[in-house]
């Protein structure tokens, strides 16, 4: 990767399934400044279109599964003997990304510690999404009744203060892609479900992609990220 974001990251290219003789990799990055042989893991899912079907959450199961299952062939792809430590996972996405990474949280609460999304889709069923395809597609039947494909039908479905990942969602006010009220009802749905603490949302003025120039030090960024850190490395609640 040439991006100068990366120039303090050893970067590798590394496939976790082959699909009809094409392979889907994953890039393991990992600081250069790191020694402890055991470190928490950020998986990150990028943004960008979303096609429908189940496909792609069997893809994010597998990519969450592959280092778990097969730490030595992550360390033998990376030359590190760095190890992956599976007590301490968060995930991370922008737009579908956030989404997915939603969705990864929700199906693997046993795995996942922590959930950072920014400007996620998740009331797929709203008009906004489906009004002007929902009755065109000869799937959209099916994919419409299966609840697995929803995020916020999956929060309705869970119990009462189940444990599940904390949540930072982050969101531009003016996003004209996907509507920011959806992402606030689906923040208070989260907290009433699961309790205080359980999620923090961060809705700055601007467009999608409004983080584009943020950085760590960005202070909402910042204080959101504080919180995923207590419970992602630290083990427990956001205050």
């Amino acid at each position: 990767m040439d991006d100068p974001r990366f120039e303090n990251f050893n970067v590798t290219k590394t496939p976790y399934k082959i699909i009809n003789d094409q392979e889907i990799s994953l890039y393991v990055t990992i600081p250069k400044e790191i020694h402890t042989e055991k470190c928490p893991v950020m998986v990150h899912f990028h943004g960008g279109f979303l096609s429908n079907g189940l496909e792609i959450l069997s893809d994010v199961q597998d990519s969450l599964n592959t280092g778990r299952e097969r730490p030595s062939s992550i360390a033998k792809a990376t030359g590190s003997e760095i190890l992956p430590d599976y007590e301490k996972v968060a995930v991370y996405g922008e737009n579908a990304g956030g989404y997915l990474a939603i969705q990864a949280g929700l199906t693997r609460p046993d795995l996942v510690k922590a959930i950072i999304s920014a400007y996620p889709m998740t009331y797929l069923d709203r008009p906004w999404y489906a009004e002007a395809s929902i009755d065109k597609s000869p799937l959209a039947h099916l994919n419409y009744q299966n609840e697995s494909l929803y995020p916020a039908r999956i929060v309705e479905k869970m119990k009462e203060n189940q444990k599940v990942p904390f949540l930072l969602l982050m969101y531009g006010k003016e996003d004209w892609v996907v509507p920011c009220e959806h992402t606030v009802y689906f923040g208070k749905a989260w907290e009433n479900k699961f309790g205080n603490g359980t999620v923090v949302t961060k809705f700055e003025s601007g467009e999608h992609g409004f983080d584009a120039n943020a950085t760590l030090e960005t202070p909402w960024r910042k204080d959101g990220l504080e919180d995923v850190t207590k419970a992602w490395i630290d083990d427990g609640k956001a205050q």
